[in-house]
């Protein structure tokens, strides 16, 4: 695996909505461990910690796995 030593940015192929026009995200990563997103033709950068991103990605994982149960439960119960 490769070292992250220097910036690199990649625009996604997901689009947004921004003041009335569809626009591709573009996504950086910065060596300290940082992931920042913005609107393609912008330059507003909103950043976040890497570690806050992978925390946050296995809090929704574990939420959805909870709603799938509880919805499997429903579904038995109703039979």
């Amino acid at each position: 695996m490769t070292v992250l030593n220097k910036q690199v940015r990649r625009e996604a192929s997901v689009t947004i909505r921004e003041q009335g026009q569809n626009r591709p995200i573009v996504v950086i990563l910065t060596p300290p461990g940082l992931i920042g997103l913005r609107a393609k033709g912008r330059r507003r950068v909103y950043t976040l910690p890497l570690e806050t991103v992978y925390v946050m990605a296995v809090r929704a994982h574990v939420l959805r796995l909870a709603r799938e149960k509880q919805a499997a439960r429903r579904a038995a119960k109703q039979k």
